[in-house]
């Protein structure tokens, strides 16, 4: 795969040169010979696309990634326990935050699973849904957002970026909450960009990014910077009506009160507030951290995220494959270079540029990137601009070099099948590990077929998550039982609850208990006369 990536680079950079020397300065709009049969089978064609974008989003949903993610358990176990019991794990009453570990998950995925949960009830598809709704609608929103700034053929390119791309395919497929940032960011620019024409879809605009701030924290600060470049530049051009421009303003800081008051609270200014509607709590483990003003070290750490499209982090990004290829950086560069110069020329001429909001989307996200602790998730809501960036960027080539086509559409292609066959082949082992798989497996099995205490191997991060999601363990027996080891802490982690205790030593084997324990640890119970049911990464031994 390596040795690919690198002739594809070079096929693209040779493609890109070429371009350039070719380049006209008279500089037509993007995308303006459309062809006749495009435009004649549109929906034909942008339909055909997205049950592909859904088809490889949903299938093997529920085993791929194969296990469960420990953040897939907590959002899972607390929208289950709202449905069942209207509290959370940690005993509140509709959270505007939950509290989860000790240091807080968004509560938006939560919400939006709960309708699935009541209907199907709790289980790893089920609670993966949402992302795979949220990815597919992407892929239409984002089509039609390109459409209307631009035209077909550009939000065709960018349709078929976005539908190819490891990244998005990848968030789409497993329940990691913040990954409904994209989406949701997505959702209020397009309504934004519809808003320059009707104002009307200011307000709705409004509502989405009020819903973008519970889908991740950081929006926290991308949505203040973002929406204060563009209303200075709506206000310069006067282009939305001033009563809607009110009214969606005010409804917007109203949806962000309480996470104002969220802050305010776990800053220790004000006490936490618990009503019959709702709660804001305190959190003993609250993420100011995630913010380092470490600038120069975290612009370092962008840098090589954008050039290496990876973190490291297998759930992430595969190697090889990265965010949206490894070859389409040549195309990032023009697509930005040339939107950059269209806003610029548009600006001096003092003409409204729609497109101006995928610029300002990114230099929001950016700034983002330079004051906090970054990865691949904590970058997720860039990536959506990168892909329009492309998206220009190869139609600017592809105006220049006609033949280029050809090869673009080639490398493309290559690359999403290769992608494709490691993905559902290869990678569900991989993940396997570092998701856990079998674990539920054996909880079940000790749970179900044993009886006495059941203790749990501490090699798994957070193993009560998955006893409470796999037992659906009813939320006030877990409040009125557990016990923390440090109950203050940012990451607090039970010793017990109920007949389930964490953590497994030589001190307190006995043969009258039940043992979760990772197949590593098989020999040592066999020596010690105890039966093994064994599971694909883990056992029980009784």
């Amino acid at each position: 795969m390596q040795v690919l990536n690198l002739f594809f680079i070079l096929i693209v950079c040779t493609l890109c040169i070429l371009s350039l020397i070719k380049y006209n300065k008279s500089r037509k709009s993007f995308g303006n010979n459309n062809l006749e049969f495009l435009q004649k089978n549109q929906w034909i064609i942008v339909c055909i696309l997205i049950i592909i974008g859904f088809a490889v989003r949903a299938i093997y949903l529920g085993s791929n990634p194969s296990g469960l993610n420990q953040d897939e358990a907590s959002i899972g176990y607390d929208a289950f326990s709202l449905l069942k019991y209207g509290i959370d794990r940690n005993n509140f009453h509709n959270p505007v935050y939950f509290v989860a570990w000790g240091s807080g998950q968004n509560v938006l995925y939560g919400y939006l699973t709960i309708p699935l949960i009541a209907l199907f009830g709790l289980n790893t598809i089920v609670i993966r849904i949402p992302a795979l709704i949220f990815g597919t609608l992407s892929l239409l929103v984002f089509y039609l957002l390109i459409k209307e700034i631009w035209n077909m053929s550009t939000a065709l390119i960018g349709l078929v970026l976005l539908i190819i791309s490891p990244w998005h395919i990848m968030i789409s497929r497993w329940a990691l909450e913040s990954n409904l940032l994209p989406a949701f960011l997505l959702f209020g620019t397009y309504f934004l960009v519809l808003s320059f024409r009707k104002s009307k879809f200011f307000i709705i605009s409004m509502v989405m990014f009020g819903l973008s701030l519970y889908s991740y924290a950081l929006c926290y600060i991308i949505l203040p910077i973002y929406l204060v470049l563009i209303f200075v530049y709506i206000i310069m051009f006067k282009q939305i009506n001033i009563i809607d421009f009110i009214i969606g303003v005010v409804l917007l800081v109203i949806m962000a009160m309480p996470l104002f008051l969220l802050i305010l609270i776990n800053k220790g200014i004000i006490p936490e507030i618990i009503t019959p509607l709702f709660s804001i709590p305190f959190m003993s483990g609250f993420r100011g951290s995630d913010l380092d003003v470490g600038i120069a070290a975290n612009l370092i750490v962008f840098i090589k995220i954008i050039l290496r499209q990876s973190d490291g982090l297998i759930y992430n990004a595969i190697d090889g494959y990265g965010i949206f290829y490894l070859f389409s950086l040549p195309f990032i560069i023009i697509g930005f270079i040339s939107s950059i110069r269209i806003s610029i020329d548009k600006i001096m001429k003092r003409q409204f540029d729609e497109s101006i909001v995928f610029i300002l989307w990114f230099i929001a996200t950016f700034i983002m990137s330079l004051l906090t602790l970054t990865n691949i998730n904590r970058e997720n809501s860039i990536f959506i601009t990168l892909i329009y960036f492309c998206s220009l960027g190869i139609l600017f080539v592809i105006k220049n070099i006609k033949i280029a086509i050809v090869f673009v559409a080639f490398i493309y292609l290559t690359a999403f099948l290769s992608f494709s066959c490691y993905y559902f082949k290869t990678y569900p082992s991989q993940i396997g590990i570092v998701f856990y798989k079998s674990l539920p497996e054996a909880i079940n099995y000790a749970s179900e077929e044993t009886k006495g205490n059941i203790y749990l191997t501490s090699n798994v991060n957070m193993t009560y998550i998955y006893v409470l999601f796999c037992e659906k363990i009813p939320t006030k027996e877990f409040v009125d039982t557990v016990q923390y080891d440090d109950i203050n802490g940012e990451f607090r982690s039970p010793k017990k609850f109920g007949r389930y205790i964490f953590g497994i030593t030589n001190f307190n084997i006995s043969k009258n208990d039940v043992y979760v324990i990772d197949n590593s640890s098989i020999k040592v119970f066999l020596k010690k006369g105890f039966k093994i049911k064994k599971f694909e990464n883990y056992s029980v031994a009784y």
